[in-house]
């Protein structure tokens, strides 16, 4: 099954292999027009992980609040 959205707080701890693994993953299970919306503390490397997801989604920060940052990934 395919989706418009899918909305995460990803594991950041589980490690960077598995992380980007599952991030990137998402796309198999998105529409040609979908979106993977994430939450993630800035002290958890949301900037780093926004840069490097910007190689294979396009990247959007659409809201910061407490040092959270809710980042779209459109395909």
């Amino acid at each position: 099954k395919k989706y418009n959205y899918i909305i995460s707080n990803p594991p950041i701890r589980v490690g960077n292999e598995i992380l980007y693994k599952l991030l990137l993953g998402a796309k198999e299970y998105m529409l040609d027009s979908g979106h993977l919306i994430i939450v993630v503390n800035k002290d958890q490397g949301a900037k780093t992980i926004a840069k490097k997801l910007e190689n294979s989604y396009k990247v959007e920060i659409i809201n910061k609040n407490k040092g959270f940052f809710v980042i779209d990934c459109q395909i």
